[in-house]
């Protein structure tokens, strides 16, 4: 098998660019400022708060819903609300991990965001995207399973309806799924020692989240699939592909991408195509086919051929 290693400038991109880098922040019991006594304001002290958040409110007219808000227990266990009836000084923004305001013009914007800056705390200032080093988008919540949806500020009508549609497809019972993997990853790491056995248990495990419901009797009967799970040979998928449109990629080639560990592929084969395959997997650029040859064992290989048709090949195994 002629097998070349790419040259540098010759390697795949793996990701095009984004307009923003999606983060999941760590805010339980840390302070978060909220300037305004507003209904977008309350929404986002709300937020914070479900994130396990101390908030301090800073503003001399809450209105309803913020006062509401503030009254009632938060949904975070470690969180909690506190209205100040002031207005915000640049001290109170000391330790502060994150600050939201909601201010009525550009100068008490420009004074809110030059004070965060001031201070080295990251700063959202709603609906005024000049004043903001980050923003919320949309969320689908089956905490610990969150999804967040950004179109830059540029359609959130957009964003709102791919929520909607993510939502059908989440049940709710993925929250407790989410949970139990929480509880049983450590025992799972120690069971199943290696990556490649690891990343086939959770991948059962995910099939019965989307098709099953969780038991009492499930932990136990998935720590016995692992257990007794027993690593054979990886096998070898071959995909005819069209090199320049993903578009035309079948769902059957992007699954076998999704989970491959090895990805050979014939030269041309558009970086596109190469993204929807697992961040992690090798690839390697092959100049000439192979007729026959040892695949890495314990692996999941895929191999994409350039082929105008777009066709699917027969899988082979080993």
């Amino acid at each position: 098998m002629g097998v070349s290693q790419p040259q540098l400038n010759e390697t795949p991109v793996r990701i095009e660019a984004l307009a923003k880098l999606p983060i999941f922040w760590a805010l339980e019991g840390k302070l978060c400022v909220v300037s305004g006594g507003s209904d977008a304001a309350a929404w986002k002290a709300e937020l914070l708060a479900a994130c396990g958040a101390h908030v301090k409110v800073f503003t001399r007219e809450p209105d309803e819903m913020m006062r509401a808000l503030a009254s009632r227990p938060a949904a975070h266990i470690r969180a909690d609300i506190s209205l100040i009836g002031r207005s915000w000084r640049q001290s109170d923004l000391q330790g502060a991990a994150m600050a939201v305001a909601d201010c009525d013009d550009s100068y008490e914007a420009e004074r809110f965001y030059t004070a965060c800056g001031a201070m080295g705390v990251p700063v959202n200032v709603i609906d005024k995207p000049l004043y903001c080093q980050f923003q919320f988008g949309s969320i689908v919540n089956r905490s610990p399973v969150i999804v967040a949806i950004s179109t830059d500020g540029a359609a959130p009508v957009l964003a709102q309806t791919i929520r909607s549609k993510i939502e059908v497809l989440l049940p709710a019972s993925l929250q407790n799924w989410a949970e139990l993997a929480q509880a049983i990853r450590s025992r799972i790491g120690s069971l199943l020692p290696t990556a490649a056995a690891r990343r086939r248990f959770w991948e059962i495990f995910v099939e019965k989240a989307f098709s099953e419901k969780r038991t009492a009797r499930t932990e136990g009967e998935l720590l016995t699939t692992a257990s007794e799970l027993v690593l054979n040979a990886g096998d070898v998928k071959v995909f005819s592909v069209n090199p320049i449109d993903p578009e035309l990629m079948t769902l059957k080639a992007i699954r076998g991408l999704q989970t491959a560990d090895v990805v050979f592929f014939d030269k041309g084969i558009a970086p596109e195509i190469l993204q929807f395959g697992r961040r992690e997997a090798i690839r390697i650029q092959v100049e000439d086919r192979p007729q026959q040859g040892s695949w890495p064992q314990n692996c999941r290989v895929v191999y994409l051929v350039s082929d105008s048709d777009g066709s699917t090949k027969t899988n082979i195994s080993h």
